[in-house]
């Protein structure tokens, strides 16, 4: 009887353990289907990509000319602009090639001292003769204007440090480089074109 029951329970263990092989086999068949529809999904996807237009431009172009600069990306796609180490940068993607526009935002510096009720300027410092011009000029070569922000500090030999810098609102900038360029606004992004 023994040996009955032995083979019996073997025939169990036996149907049980070729039951769990049929599910795992179903399973692994389902999760291969799977991964052979990802890989054709994928497959698909890459050649779209590979088909599209490049981005990336192949030159890079730096114009010290507002109107150059602005004749060659009239009606790009986007542009993007910023205020970075005293300048005011403008990018913009025309025909595969990357236009930049850069000019140093004007800063003075002004050494006064006081003599009775007034103050006489002793020296005026300005970053280049280049930009000597702008010295109480709002505007930049571009066109750009901003206003002037003025801190003035006491130094220890009792004379003065007047310090002006132009300053350019973000969201004006962002407006006039619309207009000039001919792009939606929502197309002058802050920020810069990383190559």
């Amino acid at each position: 009887m023994s040996s009955e029951h032995d083979y019996e329970g073997r025939m169990d263990f036996l149907e049980i353990l070729i039951t769990t092989l049929r599910e795992h086999e179903k399973k692994l068949s389902e999760v291969a289907d799977g991964f052979e529809k990802t890989a054709g999904d994928l497959i698909e996807a890459l050649k779209k990509v590979q088909s599209l237009p490049k981005v990336a431009p192949d030159v890079l172009v730096q114009c010290s000319d507002w109107e150059e600069f602005k004749r060659e990306v009239k009606a790009a796609y986007f542009a993007t602009f910023s205020f970075k180490d005293n300048r005011f940068i403008v990018s913009a993607l025309s025909n595969e090639i990357l236009y930049v526009y850069s000019e140093l935002l004007p800063e003075r510096e002004f050494r006064a001292r006081k003599e009775g009720e007034r103050y006489i300027l002793d020296g005026i410092f300005i970053d280049s003769l280049d930009t000597a011009h702008l010295t109480f000029n709002k505007s930049l070569n571009c066109g750009l204007t901003g206003t002037f922000i003025t801190s003035t500090h006491l130094l220890n030999d009792g004379t003065y440090a007047l310090k002006i810098t132009l300053h350019m609102d973000s969201d004006q900038a962002r407006e006039w480089i619309s207009r000039e360029l001919g792009i939606p606004s929502s197309k002058v992004l802050q920020g810069s074109i990383s190559l």
